[in-house]
């Protein structure tokens, strides 16, 4: 799993994980996740950034959502 320092150190987001292990670094096991949240003043900030950290974060056979806050940007 690659780009979790990077993702960290980005204004606002925390990254949470679970189904990995910490061998060889951080690996993933049997369908682990990965979660990147982000907060700002705007939600389009939020989003922008909770994008940026999913861009920066890979490991094998990894995809994320494309709709976050899909439903809350609608409704401006």
């Amino acid at each position: 799993m690659a780009g979790l320092d990077y993702a960290a150190k980005l204004d606002g987001v925390k990254v949470f994980h679970a189904g990995t292990s910490k061998r060889d670094g951080l690996t993933t096991q049997l369908g682990g996740a990965c979660w990147r949240t982000a907060r700002a003043a705007e939600l389009q900030t939020a989003v922008e950034r909770a994008y940026e950290a999913c861009a920066k974060i890979s490991f094998d056979g990894a995809h994320y959502r494309k709709d976050i806050a899909a439903r809350a940007l609608k409704k401006k």
